[in-house]
């Protein structure tokens, strides 16, 4: 119920109505509970919004990949780095070439080291389990 009809910029558009089905497709992934409270868990697609920005979570793994095995998350507030090489003197550039490059405060990136990145049976980055580490 809670979900607009668009941005009207004339009369036409606001006699068209309803033409979503109230339905908005976000991309983000959650649940309802018993009570009916939703909890958002994760995003289709590895898309961090920050600042107004959208930030491409495997833009930035890529990134760094070359340096050694890195894996992104983030949540509301900041972007998680995890990576298995590199100390706090390399995070501290990593940082300041991030925030430069994305125009994001430095603040927004948190690195944190590794023994080794979490991966799925098939060999994917397991990211909800990247969650556990912060």
């Amino acid at each position: 119920p809670n979900v607009m009809m668009g941005y009207a910029t004339s009369r036409e558009d606001l006699a068209r109505g309803m033409e979503t089905n109230s339905i908005l497709y976000t991309g983000d992934i959650g649940y309802l509970d018993e009570e009916g409270f939703l909890f958002v868990t994760g995003r289709k697609k590895r898309i961090s919004k920050l600042f107004g920005l959208r930030i491409n979570l495997d833009d930035i793994e890529k990134l760094l990949n070359k340096n050694g095995p890195t894996a992104v998350v983030s949540d509301d507030e900041k972007i998680y780095v995890f990576c298995n090489y590199g100390d706090k003197k390399i995070y501290a550039q990593y940082t300041r070439d991030l925030a430069h490059l994305l125009a994001l405060p430095y603040q927004v990136f948190a690195f944190r080291h590794i023994e080794s990145i979490p991966l799925t049976p098939s060999g994917k980055v397991n990211y909800g389990n990247l969650m556990d580490f912060l």
